[in-house]
């Protein structure tokens, strides 16, 4: 169960009250952010989180005050995506971009990865939603329509999206969000995706949403082919759509599922086979390390499609 973690303001020194807060926002939002006060703004904070597989939901009390991202990625600090909301106007300054004005109860997404920098004028609270990289590109495979702008989704989306965010507060208020955090954050980034945003090509409206899908599916067989046991039916589980779905979504392209992963696996082979770094590694190794579950059957898909054995093609001049 995951319980909810807040911390307050100790009574030390200003310096001391932001230099912590900078440190909690930091380890909350995955990435070197830092505060600064502003004039007449160190007043007490307190900020609440939890966290569940993939995702933190957070809120706080803040003072008026300056906050700033360099952008900075390492290993200590893994790419994530916000999605967040303030209760007073703000504004955003993004690298090379004009400043947000943001109103109150605006949604923004955008990246850890952003350099940026956010100024509140007045005491305000916030909600925010983090979300890891890879479960946000599974679901959002065409991300820059949304990010780094405020939200106008259209047939009351936005409140949608908001309420979904409320909702994972009060579950981690009732220390649920470990259990069912995960499912409501898919469900807030599929509802992203749902429909088109109002600048886009309205002819497109009605395959829009298939067209999505039709990426989300792709992108998910492209990073998961070396699994041997992938097939349409887990596919289908892990995208949280039917197999009917997951077979219409490429359909558009006159493929099924299964010969797309098929021509994911022999392509990714075939750069194996070509790799010199690979050159110690056996015909049936590189087999498994596709996906296939036996040599014979990769051997014969391989020269269906390149007409050579893979051990011929392996050896063969790069010309040919």
């Amino acid at each position: 169960m995951a319980e909810i973690e807040i911390i307050e303001a100790a009574s030390t020194s200003v310096v001391e009250r932001y230099s912590q807060l900078s440190n909690i926002i930091a380890q909350s939002y995955s990435a070197p952010w830092c505060a600064e006060p502003l004039p007449h703004g160190d007043i007490p904070y307190r900020i609440s989180f939890a966290t569940a597989d993939g995702a933190t939901i957070c809120r706080a009390k803040m003072p008026a005050l300056r906050l700033y991202n360099r952008g900075s990625i390492s290993s200590k600090w893994p790419s994530k995506y916000y999605a967040y909301s303030a209760n007073q106007v703000s504004i955003m300054k993004l690298e090379g971009k004009p400043p947000l004005h943001l109103q109150p109860g605006e949604l923004i997404i955008f990246s850890s990865e952003t350099p940026c920098e956010y100024l509140m004028t007045h005491c305000y609270e916030t909600l925010g939603l983090v979300i890891s990289s890879d479960l946000f590109h599974q679901y959002v495979p065409n991300r820059s329509p949304i990010l780094e702008r405020p939200l106008n989704l259209p047939f009351g989306v936005n409140d949608v999206l908001r309420s979904t965010m409320e909702t994972a507060w009060d579950i981690s208020r009732a220390g649920l969000f470990g259990e069912l955090g995960p499912n409501l954050v898919r469900s807030f980034l599929t509802m992203l995706t749902l429909v088109p945003l109002p600048d886009q090509d309205k002819g497109r409206c009605e395959t829009t949403s298939l067209d999505i899908r039709r990426l989300q599916v792709k992108a998910f067989i492209d990073k998961h082919y070396a699994e041997a046991d992938l097939s349409v039916e887990s596919i289908a589980q892990r995208l949280q759509l039917s197999p009917r779905y997951v077979q219409k979504a490429l359909a558009a392209d006159g493929m099924t599922p299964g010969e797309y992963l098929r021509k994911r696996r022999l392509a990714v082979a075939a750069r194996m086979l070509r790799d010199p770094s690979k050159e110690r590694r056996s015909i049936t190794q590189l087999s498994f390390d596709c996906g296939f579950n036996s040599s014979a059957h990769f051997s014969t898909e391989f020269r269906r499609v390149y007409g050579m054995s893979p051990r011929e093609y392996r050896h063969a001049p790069i010309d040919t």
